[in-house]
C-alpha cells in the first residue's frame, strides 16, 4: 500500500469515537501500514477486483478512461501494450458517473476519472475562523451519495492559497471510496464569492467499508481492498460559484 495519507472527517474506525460534527477541521493521520489488520472488519469480497494485482503508481504509469483519457495531452509517456495492468480500465466506483445535472450555471467543475462528471450548480460555502469550506452534495445512481469537499486551512481572506484540502467521494450503503489531497492550490475571489483551481490530482484513499454517517462524520469498520479502485486518480478543475447569502 501507497504511503498517502488519508483524510479523516471525524472518522471513527475500530474502538474509536466521534467528538462532534467535523465540518470546522479535516485531521490527517498518515495511512496504516500494509501489515495493520482490523479484526472487527468483515470480508470484503463484494469489493474485490480480479486476483491479478493492481500496478503500484510508482511503477506503472495510471491509465486514465472515458473523459481522463480523451482529455491526457500530447507527449504523456504511455505504458507499453505487454506491461499493461491487468485490472480492467473501465471500472467505476458504485454510482458513477451520475446523472448530468439540469443546471447550466453558475459553477464549472469538471472531475475526471473512475468518477467522472461536471458540476454547474452553486455550492455551499463558509468562513469558518481560520477555514473556508466549500460542499458540493449530490445524488448519483443507486442512491449512492457523491461530495466534493474543499477545506482552505489558515484562512485569511480572498486571495491565493497552496495547502488547501480536498476529497472527491462516494457512499454507497456501506463502503466509501475517496480520492483527496491536503496540497491544493486554489484562489479565493473577492467577496468569496467563489474558489477556483487548476488541474489538479487527487489520489485515491484506502477503501473504507462498513460505514455509516455521512461522509463529513462517518463511522467505519475499518479499511478494505479493492485493487481496481486502488492507484486510480481523480483530475479536478475548473470553478465553483458560492451560493448568495
Amino acid at each position: 500500500m501507497r504511503h498517502a495519507r488519508l483524510f479523516v472527517l471525524g472518522t471513527c474506525l475500530v474502538a474509536l469515537a466521534c467528538d462532534k460534527d467535523p465540518a470546522r477541521s479535516v485531521k490527517i493521520i498518515a495511512r496504516p501500514p500494509a501489515a495493520v489488520t482490523y479484526a472487527a472488519a468483515p470480508p470484503v469480497a463484494a469489493v474485490q477486483a480480479p486476483d491479478s494485482p493492481a500496478p503500484r503508481a510508482s511503477e506503472t504509469p495510471v491509465r486514465l478512461s472515458g473523459a481522463a483519457a480523451a482529455n491526457t495531452p500530447k507527449g504523456v509517456a504511455s505504458q507499453p501494450e505487454a506491461a499493461a495492468p491487468a485490472v480492467a480500465t473501465d471500472w467505476r466506483p458504485p454510482g458513477c458517473p451520475p446523472s448530468p445535472e439540469t443546471s447550466s450555471g453558475p459553477s464549472s467543475l469538471a472531475v475526471a476519472g473512475p468518477c467522472a462528471f461536471e458540476h454547474r450548480s452553486a455550492v455551499a460555502c463558509e468562513a469558518l475562523a481560520d477555514d473556508f469550506l466549500v460542499t458540493v452534495s449530490r445524488k448519483a445512481a443507486d442512491g449512492v451519495a457523491l461530495m466534493v469537499f474543499i477545506n482552505v486551512e489558515h484562512y485569511k481572506g480572498p486571495g491565493d492559497y497552496t495547502g488547501a484540502q480536498m476529497f472527491v467521494g462516494v457512499q454507497d450503503k456501506k463502503n466509501i471510496y475517496r480520492w483527496s489531497s491536503d496540497t491544493v492550490k486554489i484562489t479565493v475571489a473577492g467577496g468569496e464569492e467563489s474558489v477556483t483551481l487548476p488541474a489538479t490530482p487527487l489520489d485515491a484513499e484506502p477503501l473504507l467499508v462498513n460505514c455509516t454517517g455521512p461522509m463529513t462524520n462517518f463511522q467505519c469498520e475499518g479499511l478494505g481492498e479493492a485493487k481496481a479502485f486502488e492507484g486510480t486518480i481523480e483530475i479536478v478543475s475548473g470553478t465553483l460559484r458560492c451560493e448568495k447569502k
